[in-house]
């Protein structure tokens, strides 16, 4: 049987919000909280892999998809501030409203990516934003060659590599660790 954390959901939510909180554009921050206040109460439970196969151990226990959103998006950020020539405040801004929000579904399996704009349209918050759509289109195209359908903008192979590299992180750590041992010549015999 796997660890349980006991998930303080009232501090997630906290987190959350400081962390939408610097989403510059405030139309998009307005309606990524409004989403987070409207999400599916298993988005604060739910591991990031249920599976145990993918993503670092902390994302495969509860909390464990909160906790991987949060680590995309500051992955999503430094790639923002690495290409301010390219991406405007606006841009970055529903690039970040879509790597916060996009595995808010998770707790419903394998097609999460695209259940997130049903989810939310049922819910009635569709128009909070002009944005909507480029934002629940990288929604939907965040899973990359795995997912229905593949990324077709730049902006929406940005958010997949924020996903992908959030979700690798722990095996990046790892290989550092170990060439940091070859070369340090802890594992050469």
């Amino acid at each position: 049987m796997g660890v349980r954390m006991k998930v303080d959901v009232n501090k997630e939510k906290e987190k959350m919000d400081e962390v939408v909180n610097t989403i510059k554009d405030e139309d998009i921050r307005e309606w990524t909280r409004i989403m987070f206040k409207n999400a599916p109460e298993g988005f604060w439970y739910t591991p990031a892999s249920p599976s145990g196969k993918y993503h670092p151990p902390d994302e495969r226990l509860e909390g464990g998809t909160f906790r991987h959103s949060i680590r995309a998006f500051y992955i999503l950020s430094k790639l923002c501030e690495s290409l301010q020539d390219v991406y405007d405040e606006n841009d970055c801004s529903m690039m970040q409203s879509a790597i916060l929000l996009h595995d808010i579904c998770g707790e419903f399996g394998r097609n999460h990516a695209e259940l997130v704009r049903i989810y939310y349209e049922d819910v009635g918050l569709k128009a909070h934003t002009d944005k909507y759509p480029h934002i629940m289109n990288m929604i939907e195209r965040h899973m990359g060659r795995w997912g229905k359908t593949p990324p077709k903008t730049n902006m929406e192979w940005l958010v997949h590599y924020a996903d992908n590299i959030a979700a690798n992180a722990h095996l990046i750590i790892s290989a550092n660790g170990l060439l940091n041992s070859i070369l340090d010549g802890d594992c050469v015999k």
